[in-house]
């Protein structure tokens, strides 16, 4: 990540940058973004649940419709637990880092001290 001039000292910085580190040594993301997540994973994701829902003697005889509904539920944990961006956050700096940054659409990967990103 490329940092403002003068930021690279600064301690808000530097905390940030640590918790950062921390979260994605946590839970060891596979992508940073479901966006990067290909059909053939999804796919493959989608076939596990199916299969785990069609040997659960609970769910065997629920509709098609139903289980997809579940298997939909699921694929959103796989999210959670697969994509950085999707992850709940370890901290409240990290979380409002994302707000202000990644999930606008504004992640270019610099820090710049006008986006409010040193105010946390």
């Amino acid at each position: 990540m490329e940092v403002s001039d003068g930021l690279e000292t600064n301690e808000k910085v530097i905390e940030l940058g640590k918790d950062v580190a921390m979260q994605i040594a946590a839970m060891n993301p596979t992508f940073l973004d479901k966006s990067d997540v290909s059909q053939e994973t999804l796919d493959k994701e989608k076939e596990i649940q199916l299969a785990t829902l069609a040997n659960d003697p609970k769910m065997a005889s629920k509709p098609d419709k139903v289980k997809e509904g579940i298997v939909a539920g699921k694929l959103g944990k796989f999210y959670k637990e697969n994509c950085l961006l999707q992850s709940r956050p370890l901290s409240r700096k990290i979380r409002s880092l994302w707000r202000s940054t990644w999930r606008r659409g504004q992640g270019s990967g610099r820090l710049h001290p006008d986006q409010g990103l040193l105010s946390l």
